[in-house]
């Protein structure tokens, strides 16, 4: 998934309510559901926003307001999914290197 996790989970919120294997199977689920995302911008940006809140130091954030993110972010890949009917025109970025 993403480089320096134990970095990255070395950091996280204070409260003691969450233990790190919570913390970073909800990581890897922000993580999962991006791949949803049929386009590269939409992905990564899931994805930038995901490494973004985890990384931040004591940010206070409940466990169910995590949860309740990551629901959001199922909730939009699916209504994307619904709407996104057309031919399929990959990004540059998603392309194999030539």
């Amino acid at each position: 998934a993403c480089s320096g996790g134990d970095k990255l989970f070395s950091t996280l919120f204070s409260t003691s309510e969450m233990s790190s294997t919570e913390l970073r199977a909800l990581f890897r689920a922000f993580i999962r559901s991006s791949n949803s995302f049929p386009n590269y911008n939409i992905r990564e940006y899931v994805r930038r926003r995901a490494r973004e809140e985890f990384s931040k130091e004591g940010t206070g954030k409940s466990l169910a307001a995590i949860r309740e993110e990551l629901d959001v972010v199922r909730r939009q890949g699916a209504v994307y999914s619904l709407y996104n009917r057309g031919p399929v025109v990959k990004s540059v970025m998603d392309l194999p290197n030539m």
